[in-house]
Protein backbone atom coordinates (compact mmCIF):
# COMPACT_ATOMS: atom_id res chain seq x y z
CA UNK A 1 0.00 0.00 0.00
CA UNK A 2 1.32 3.44 -0.92
CA UNK A 3 2.24 6.04 1.63
CA UNK A 4 1.41 9.70 1.15
CA UNK A 5 3.08 12.76 2.55
CA UNK A 6 0.94 14.55 5.11
CA UNK A 7 1.36 17.63 7.27
CA UNK A 8 0.31 17.72 10.92
CA UNK A 9 -0.22 21.19 12.33
CA UNK A 10 -0.30 22.16 16.00
CA UNK A 11 -2.08 25.34 17.01
CA UNK A 12 -1.98 27.02 20.39
CA UNK A 13 -5.02 29.19 21.02
CA UNK A 14 -5.18 32.44 23.00
CA UNK A 15 -6.95 30.64 25.87
CA UNK A 16 -3.99 28.26 26.16
CA UNK A 17 -5.71 25.26 24.61
CA UNK A 18 -4.02 23.31 21.83
CA UNK A 19 -5.64 21.75 18.79
CA UNK A 20 -4.27 19.73 15.91
CA UNK A 21 -5.09 19.46 12.26
CA UNK A 22 -3.54 18.14 9.11
CA UNK A 23 -3.75 17.48 5.42
CA UNK A 24 -2.42 15.20 2.73
CA UNK A 25 -0.59 16.58 -0.25
CA UNK A 26 -1.48 14.09 -3.01
CA UNK A 27 -4.79 12.65 -1.81
CA UNK A 28 -7.84 14.51 -0.56
CA UNK A 29 -7.81 14.28 3.23
CA UNK A 30 -8.05 17.25 5.58
CA UNK A 31 -8.57 17.29 9.34
CA UNK A 32 -9.21 20.17 11.71
CA UNK A 33 -9.64 20.67 15.43
CA UNK A 34 -8.57 17.36 16.92
CA UNK A 35 -7.44 17.02 20.53
CA UNK A 36 -4.16 15.27 19.78
CA UNK A 37 -1.74 14.13 17.10
CA UNK A 38 -2.97 10.50 17.18
CA UNK A 39 -6.55 11.57 16.37
CA UNK A 40 -5.26 13.58 13.41
CA UNK A 41 -3.28 10.64 12.07
CA UNK A 42 -6.25 8.26 12.36
CA UNK A 43 -8.61 10.76 10.73
CA UNK A 44 -6.15 11.48 7.92
CA UNK A 45 -5.70 7.75 7.23
CA UNK A 46 -9.49 7.21 7.15
CA UNK A 47 -9.98 10.24 4.92
CA UNK A 48 -7.32 8.98 2.54
CA UNK A 49 -9.02 5.57 2.35
CA UNK A 50 -12.42 7.15 1.66
CA UNK A 51 -10.88 9.40 -0.99
CA UNK A 52 -9.34 6.39 -2.74
CA UNK A 53 -12.63 4.49 -2.49
CA UNK A 54 -14.55 7.41 -3.99
CA UNK A 55 -12.12 7.68 -6.91
CA UNK A 56 -12.20 3.91 -7.56
CA UNK A 57 -16.02 3.80 -7.39
CA UNK A 58 -16.23 6.59 -9.95
CA UNK A 59 -13.70 5.08 -12.35
CA UNK A 60 -11.15 7.79 -11.64
CA UNK A 61 -7.44 7.20 -11.17
CA UNK A 62 -6.02 7.15 -7.66
CA UNK A 63 -3.12 9.59 -7.65
CA UNK A 64 0.36 8.33 -6.97
CA UNK A 65 2.33 9.72 -4.09
CA UNK A 66 4.58 12.20 -5.85
CA UNK A 67 5.08 15.00 -3.32
CA UNK A 68 8.32 15.37 -1.45
CA UNK A 69 9.21 17.21 1.71
CA UNK A 70 10.67 19.98 -0.47
CA UNK A 71 7.14 20.62 -1.82
CA UNK A 72 5.81 21.66 1.61
CA UNK A 73 5.67 25.30 2.60
CA UNK A 74 5.52 25.12 6.37
CA UNK A 75 3.31 27.73 7.97
CA UNK A 76 4.99 27.06 11.30
CA UNK A 77 8.27 25.45 12.31
CA UNK A 78 6.13 23.14 14.47
CA UNK A 79 4.48 21.59 11.37
CA UNK A 80 5.34 17.91 11.24
CA UNK A 81 5.74 15.95 8.01
CA UNK A 82 4.68 12.31 8.15
CA UNK A 83 4.26 9.54 5.60
CA UNK A 84 0.93 7.74 6.08
CA UNK A 85 -0.84 4.89 4.37
CA UNK A 86 -4.62 4.89 3.98
CA UNK A 87 -6.58 3.02 6.65
CA UNK A 88 -7.85 -0.46 5.86
CA UNK A 89 -11.49 -0.61 4.75
CA UNK A 90 -13.70 -3.52 5.74
CA UNK A 91 -15.24 -5.09 2.61
CA UNK A 92 -18.09 -6.52 4.71
CA UNK A 93 -19.17 -3.00 5.67
CA UNK A 94 -19.04 -1.98 2.01
CA UNK A 95 -21.23 -4.97 1.09
CA UNK A 96 -23.82 -3.98 3.69
CA UNK A 97 -23.86 -0.41 2.36
CA UNK A 98 -24.07 -1.70 -1.24
CA UNK A 99 -27.00 -3.96 -0.35
CA UNK A 100 -28.84 -1.06 1.29
CA UNK A 101 -28.33 1.03 -1.84
CA UNK A 102 -29.53 -1.81 -4.06
CA UNK A 103 -32.72 -2.11 -1.98
CA UNK A 104 -33.09 1.69 -1.77
CA UNK A 105 -33.27 1.34 2.01
CA UNK A 106 -32.00 3.62 4.70
CA UNK A 107 -30.04 2.35 7.67
CA UNK A 108 -33.15 3.14 9.74
CA UNK A 109 -35.25 0.80 7.60
CA UNK A 110 -32.78 -2.05 7.99
CA UNK A 111 -32.62 -1.40 11.73
CA UNK A 112 -36.42 -1.50 11.97
CA UNK A 113 -36.57 -4.81 10.09
CA UNK A 114 -33.80 -6.27 12.26
CA UNK A 115 -35.36 -4.98 15.48
CA UNK A 116 -32.24 -3.04 16.51
CA UNK A 117 -31.28 0.61 16.93
CA UNK A 118 -30.13 2.51 13.86
CA UNK A 119 -26.79 3.13 15.57
CA UNK A 120 -26.08 -0.61 15.41
CA UNK A 121 -26.69 -0.70 11.65
CA UNK A 122 -24.61 2.46 11.25
CA UNK A 123 -21.73 0.73 13.01
CA UNK A 124 -22.11 -2.40 10.81
CA UNK A 125 -21.93 -0.22 7.67
CA UNK A 126 -18.99 1.85 8.94
CA UNK A 127 -16.08 1.03 6.59
CA UNK A 128 -13.62 1.16 9.50
CA UNK A 129 -15.56 -1.18 11.80
CA UNK A 130 -14.33 -4.77 11.88
CA UNK A 131 -16.57 -6.27 14.58
CA UNK A 132 -19.27 -7.95 12.51
CA UNK A 133 -19.88 -11.60 13.37
CA UNK A 134 -21.48 -14.32 11.30
CA UNK A 135 -24.69 -14.33 13.37
CA UNK A 136 -25.21 -10.62 12.82
CA UNK A 137 -24.49 -10.95 9.11
CA UNK A 138 -27.14 -13.68 8.90
CA UNK A 139 -29.64 -11.32 10.55
CA UNK A 140 -28.70 -8.57 8.07
CA UNK A 141 -29.13 -10.97 5.14
CA UNK A 142 -32.49 -12.22 6.46
CA UNK A 143 -33.78 -8.67 6.92
CA UNK A 144 -32.64 -7.77 3.40
CA UNK A 145 -34.06 -10.95 1.89
CA UNK A 146 -30.54 -11.67 0.67
CA UNK A 147 -28.44 -14.80 0.53
CA UNK A 148 -25.29 -14.72 2.66
CA UNK A 149 -22.24 -16.27 1.09
CA UNK A 150 -18.91 -16.59 2.90
CA UNK A 151 -15.89 -17.48 0.82
CA UNK A 152 -12.25 -18.08 1.63
CA UNK A 153 -9.80 -17.87 -1.22
CA UNK A 154 -6.68 -19.95 -0.67
CA UNK A 155 -3.74 -19.32 -2.95
CA UNK A 156 -0.82 -21.54 -3.81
Amino acid sequence: MSEYLCVIEREEHVNGSISYGGYCLDLSSNVISKANREEVIQSLREGMALSQLYLQNHGLPVPASTSTEADVERESPDDELVWLSPAEINPISLEIARALDAKHWTQSELARRMGVHRAQVSRLADPFYFGQNLGTLRRVADALGARLRVQLEVSG
